[in-house]
């Protein structure tokens, strides 16, 4: 039985890789995921439309919670002509993807609160939890969400 030592400066070859090695390596593949990242969300139907939803509904909760939270009444208005959403309270600026449309209805109400004739339209969020209550549609080309908000408690739930 023979028993290998190493001796500095050997010509024994070194098997594996050397850290400067490993770090080109990873540094390649961030590069490259980097550049194929975004370009796969292009790839998949319906990504942006969910993604613009969650978002939408993110707000839409947040306004309610401060409205409680403040003791006063919070709004989420949609401007149509600058295809923005804006929270009165806090100035928070949701931009709308051109591909993604809006429309809404009140619920229970033959008149929409919801719609006004200066093109924006707003959804108020009361001091005592309540709303003025709308059911929202999403939609692009590639589907559509509903998203409602309970009159009663400002509930905010999205469906299919």
């Amino acid at each position: 039985m023979k028993i290998r030592t190493w001796v500095a400066g050997s010509s024994v070859t070194a098997q594996g890789f050397t850290l400067l090695e490993m770090i080109l390596v990873l540094l390649i593949a961030t590069f490259m995921v980097g550049i194929v990242g975004p370009r796969l969300i292009n790839l998949m139907p319906g990504v942006e439309l969910k993604s613009f939803t969650q978002r939408y509904t993110a707000v839409l909760r947040q306004a309610g919670s401060r409205a409680i939270a403040q003791g006063e009444t919070v709004s989420v208005t949609y401007d149509q002509q600058a295809s923005a959403i804006v929270a009165s309270d806090k100035g928070e600026v949701l931009v709308l993807p051109e591909e993604i449309t809006l429309s809404s209805s009140a619920e229970g109400l033959t008149q929409s609160p919801f719609h006004s004739p200066d093109n924006r339209e707003s959804i108020q969020f009361y001091a005592d939890g309540g709303s003025n209550g709308a059911t929202i549609k999403i939609s692009s080309a590639n589907g559509s969400y509903r998203v409602h908000i309970n009159w009663l408690n400002s509930r905010v739930s999205i469906d299919d």
